[in-house]
């Protein structure tokens, strides 16, 4: 008499909601999964950017001290000779 519905809607009322929650909770996981792998694909990118970067300063730096010696050797050489 002083309940606000009957038990059976009550039931189908949560059984309705514990729906709708569950198919938001699924649709915010997607999401949080795809912004999850969208970053992830940027912070790979800039890794990969980085190295390329690092790579080519190294090499740099091998092609500086080859310059370097290679004139240091002529100029023992030439010491030796002359």
């Amino acid at each position: 008499m002083l309940a606000p519905q009957s038990g059976k809607k009550t039931r189908a009322k949560l059984q309705r909601q514990s729906h709708e929650l569950r198919e938001q909770t699924a649709e915010t996981v997607e999401d949080a999964m795809a912004q999850a792998r969208t970053k992830g694909r940027q912070i790979r990118a800039g890794v990969h950017k980085q190295a390329e970067a690092l790579e080519q300063r190294g090499q740099d730096v091998i092609d500086e001290q080859k310059e370097h010696w290679s004139t240091l050797v002529k100029a023992g050489k030439a010491a030796i000779q002359g």
